[in-house]
């Protein structure tokens, strides 16, 4: 149909100048397939419910709408077997025609007559248009049965604003069936006559005509619309860096700080510095272009770029120091309350102009350390949006998508259901590079075995392989691979030093006999296969940016860490015998406690039973309680009678690992209260003065003291389809990156 329509046209060199798009696409359905209820984003930017599977050609053809704006054309004409329900209105004799200018359907219409292709004009009325209304997008890609090519032509006419246009709907015309089966070749005549119509208007073989016509013919199709070089990537939470979890909070500030949230979010909303894995500032994805320090390292001047939100609006200074009065609003409710001294720490906040912000500190502050615990919290959010919210709305609307329709992160939420899926697509007038991923869905598995049965059938095409299912990994041997370290971060078990009934936590000597009888080598062995890193103290390892030398050796010998004779001696004499049980007791009180697991990977349980196993081997006896991973948090921030638990960190947004706000009196993440009066020193130390020895004398400090029980830190094996690079698999992880 659209080769014999663009080579007769152009084949009429005297008519003017045109331009024929055509936007094609197979139709081939896999488990990527858009689905009722998917939330397609169109190249122009307007978001469009799936109500129809079937109705996805208008699909592509608003996007070639959107695409030929570039020509600036007088005259735009598309053709499209569109709707059935053109020839249920007017069987197989005429063409419908309708537009936005009612003088270029009435010359089309003459057109027609002319050239023995009779078309018909039907209404677009405005009524119409409210069968496309959506509750979850701008609009939905069918109205319905009723009047179904007027509200198809009322979808395409809100990609047509710019230009004069006319849609022909030639479904039923186009094609005949039975003996005589092909094309007809219409519209071809009507163009053509409608072309040598307008010639005459303005004077035939007249170099002063300059009508540009955009002639757009759908040939096939697609059951994926959009971008044709759009990768999409469906996966699950955590993937490089930790088992799946659920999405329970979308806005900054407000939520728990599970990995989960922190990626949702991320996608989002832009901080003022963005730090890559290298723990630098990578300035080409941060809003601030330049900081600097005065008055004795104690007020901090912020330039930002034009930055601007989705809706256009400029990001401001005062967008920034509105995140910080959330912050102060929510108080040590904040899950990083402390870190990088945020809040308390910004004495004065004010915007000289709206690509100014002046931070005047409580004290001098170590540059780098404010910097990459800091200034990394601070993000810029929609003050003229979201004018009069208070930090308690924000907490009691944590999953409200409506505060979420303006935005400054490389993405938009598209959709989000409880508990099943969310879903981001590219978010056009994002102001920094634009990904090359142009739909990013998690789906909710909150198990590492769910997801990857997932990826084998295709559910998903990125994910972990869990590391109990590495003997099986040849099940995906097909899909391209990568590994990531796990991300800048620490394992530990928590111990709740506020709780009595443990009161035998407080005791340096029984921590250092838990300690040493993790044999870490044997966890890395047997519940990560060989992927993982020996960690000793709350300094991460891999990268070794910030560990100290006495770490460093320690480290690379983690054998010499492992002592259950050594741990059986402590704690014979600190009084703790072994009663015929096998468990040991003092003063009629037992050594044992309960330990907190989550029940989103297989490896985390093999680890829990492992470290059973070996402090049982010592006297110790451990209950295991298995729940889910926002359950955990849940009870560790709630301040409950919790024992000890199983914790994963990942610095960020304190990406310089100072312990502050973890193992600091006051932490917003000192789950188990730790407090310690030199430890509170050092960590001051780390965030005040300048030079690495003082991190070092912290981290030492720590090892030593051990305000937790260290763990070994994972590596990671991800998969994920062909058709997808390994830089657009990285743009679905978070702090990580994938490599060889």
């Amino acid at each position: 149909m659209a080769i014999p329509n663009v080579e007769t046209i152009f084949g009429c060199k005297y008519l003017g100048k045109v331009v024929a798009a055509v936007p094609a696409s197979e139709n081939l359905p896999d488990g990527q397939s858009t689905k009722p209820g998917d939330i397609h984003q169109s190249m122009q930017g307007l978001m469009v419910e799936m109500i129809n599977t079937d109705a996805d050609g208008r699909l592509i053809l608003a996007d070639a709408l959107t695409y030929v704006k570039s020509f600036k054309p007088d005259v735009v004409i598309d053709m499209a077997t569109l709707t059935g329900a053109r020839v249920i209105a007017v069987g197989h004799q005429t063409a419908a025609a309708m537009g936005n200018r009612e003088d270029l359907v009435h010359g089309l219409l003459a057109a027609s007559k002319e050239s023995q292709g009779r078309a018909w004009d039907l209404p677009l009325l405005e009524k119409y248009h409210e069968q496309l209304k959506s509750p979850s997008a701008d609009l939905s890609n069918t109205g319905g049965r009723p009047a179904g090519t007027i509200t198809a032509a009322c979808f395409l006419s809100r990609f047509a604003e710019d230009y004069r246009w006319t849609h022909l709907d030639i479904a039923g015309v186009a094609w005949k069936s039975g003996k005589l089966k092909g094309a007809t070749g219409r519209p071809v005549g009507l163009l053509v006559q409608y072309l040598v119509q307008r010639a005459k208007i303005n004077g035939v073989y007249s170099h002063i005509f300059r009508m540009l016509l955009v002639v757009i013919s759908l040939l096939v199709l697609t059951s994926q619309p959009g971008y044709a070089t759009a990768v999409n990537i469906t996966t699950v939470t955590g993937t490089g860096d930790s088992p799946p979890m659920n999405i329970n909070s979308l806005l900054p500030i407000v939520n728990n700080d599970s990995l989960a949230n922190f990626q949702a979010v991320e996608l989002l909303f832009i901080p003022v510095i963005w730090v890559n894995i290298n723990l630098e500032i990578d300035w080409s994805r941060s809003i601030a272009k330049s900081i600097t320090f005065t008055h004795h390292r104690t007020v901090v001047v912020i330039h930002l770029k034009r930055w601007q939100w989705s809706n256009n609006d400029p990001v401001t200074a005062d967008d920034v120091i509105f995140c910080i009065d959330i912050m102060r609003q929510y108080g040590e409710k904040y899950s990083n309350y402390g870190m990088g001294g945020i809040p308390y720490i910004i004495k004065r906040a004010n915007a000289p102009n709206p690509q100014t912000l002046i931070l005047t500190l409580s004290h001098p502050v170590n540059p780098i350390w404010f910097e990459l615990n800091g200034i990394s919290q601070l993000i810029p959010l929609p003050k003229l949006q979201w004018k009069n919210i208070t930090a308690e709305f924000l907490f009691n609307h944590q999953t409200d998508t409506k505060l979420l329709t303006v935005v400054d992160g490389p993405y938009k939420l598209a959709k989000y259901q409880v508990g099943r899926e969310a879903m981001f697509l590219r978010n056009n007038h994002y102001s920094g590079n634009k990904p090359d991923v142009h739909r990013i869905t998690f789906v909710m598995y909150t198990s590492a075995s769910g997801a990857f049965w997932a990826l084998k059938s295709k559910q998903i095409n990125l994910a972990n392989v869990p590391h109990m299912l590495l003997p099986g990994k040849q099940l995906v041997n097909s899909l391209h691979s990568c590994v990531t370290n796990g991300g800048y971060g620490i394992n530990y078990v928590a111990l709740n030093f506020t709780n009595n009934h443990v009161g035998f936590l407080r005791t340096l000597s029984i921590r250092q006999a838990l300690q040493h009888a993790i044999n870490q080598e044997a966890i890395i062995k047997i519940a990560y296969h060989g992927m993982g890193e020996a960690s000793f103290n709350p300094v991460p390892s891999d990268p070794a940016t910030y560990l100290s030398p006495q770490m460093r050796k320690i480290t690379e010998n983690p054998a010499s860490q492992y002592n259950p004779r050594q741990s059986k001696a402590i704690l014979t004499a600190a009084g703790w015998k072994t009663s015929p049980s096998g468990v040991r007791t003092r003063h009629g009180r037992t050594l044992s406690f309960t330990l907190l697991v989550s029940s989103s990977s297989r490896t985390l349980r093999a680890i829990a039973e492992l470290l059973k196993a070996e402090w049982w081997q010592i006297g110790v006896q451990v209950n295991l309680h298995i729940v889910p991973f926002n359950n955990e948090l849940s009870i560790l921030g709630s301040g409950k009678d919790w024992e000890a638990a199983m914790v994963p960190w990942i610095y960020s947004p304190d990406f310089f690992p100072s312990g502050d706000g973890l193992f600091n009196s006051y932490g917003g993440m000192n789950y188990g209260k730790y407090s310690n009066t030199r430890m509170n020193f050092l960590i001051h130390d780390s965030e005040t003065k300048n030079g690495l020895p003082y991190l070092y004398k912290y981290e030492n400090y720590a090892a030593d003291q051990l305000p937790v029980l260290f763990l070994p830190m994972p590596h990671y094996l991800v998969k994920y389809s062909h058709g997808i690079s390994r830089n657009q698999a990285n743009v679905a992880l978070s702090l990580v990156h994938c490599s060889q």
